[in-house]
């Protein structure tokens, strides 16, 4: 079964890579890629340190978190190529299939396991995501990740894997805060895990730890903006959406 499985993902990525054209090539998402890739290129050879990340293209006053850009950073650390970082983008997209894999084996078994990421990576539309570095195809893998570790905690009543699950969304969010969508998707099986425990209450506190800290930090460099600057009411703004 597994050996179907690794042949099915040797496949994809081959046809994938033989595929691949750099960000600047694709009119649609050129502009964001090739952008994107320029910043990371800047933190990775210059040492720049930018403190935003992209804006939010459905919500225009929404900045989002630098991480994005310093993942790529760090990709580009290794070789600074924006081919390359189209390889890495391709290995993002393997894990999300492999992820869900991982998903749909603990929920319903092997052979629904196998089906499920075998349709989920010939859809066209999520084929795509290989042609091009874009945050959310960055993302998906980390919420899925932070989806298996939430199914894996409640199957096995782990409340530590449920705080990792909390901690990995939010690592997602700040990639691209539509994995925040996700939360509310978490935090009902964590209260239903707390509920059948002793020391409720502090089972609580550390959850809402769990969830603040990994957001405090993560978005630590756009609050510090705004804070050198006289836009404050955008900061309080930021807040306000937490």
């Amino acid at each position: 079964g597994n050996t179907h499985f690794l042949r099915t993902v040797s496949a994809n990525f081959l046809l994938a890579f033989f595929k691949l054209e750099p960000p600047h090539t694709h009119t649609s998402h050129g502009g964001d890629s090739t952008k994107e890739f320029l910043v990371a290129h800047y933190i990775a050879s210059d040492g720049e340190r930018p403190l935003l990340g992209p804006i939010n293209g459905s919500l225009k006053s929404y900045i989002n978190s630098p991480l994005y850009y310093y993942l790529l950073a760090g990709f580009l650390k290794i070789k600074d190529d924006v081919f390359f970082l189209g390889v890495v983008n391709i290995f993002f997209w393997l894990i999300s299939i492999f992820l869900l894999y991982l998903i749909a084996e603990t929920l319903f078994g092997h052979l629904k396991a196998l089906l499920s990421s075998l349709f989920f990576s010939i859809i066209p539309k999520v084929f795509k995501q290989t042609d091009f570095i874009f945050q959310p195809y960055q993302a998906q893998p980390f919420a899925y990740l932070a989806l298996f570790l939430l199914i894996l905690s409640y199957k096995k009543n782990n409340f530590k894997i449920a705080l990792l699950s909390l901690v990995v969304l939010c690592f997602a969010g700040a990639i691209h805060n539509s994995a925040f969508a996700w939360l509310p998707l978490f935090l009902v099986p964590i209260f239903l895990m707390i509920r059948r425990k002793k020391h409720k209450i502090r089972l609580f506190l550390v959850a809402c730890l769990a969830l603040i800290l990994p957001i405090s930090a993560l978005y630590s460099p756009v609050f510090v903006y705004y804070l050198k600057n006289p836009q404050l009411f955008r900061c309080l703004h930021l807040i306000s959406v937490y």
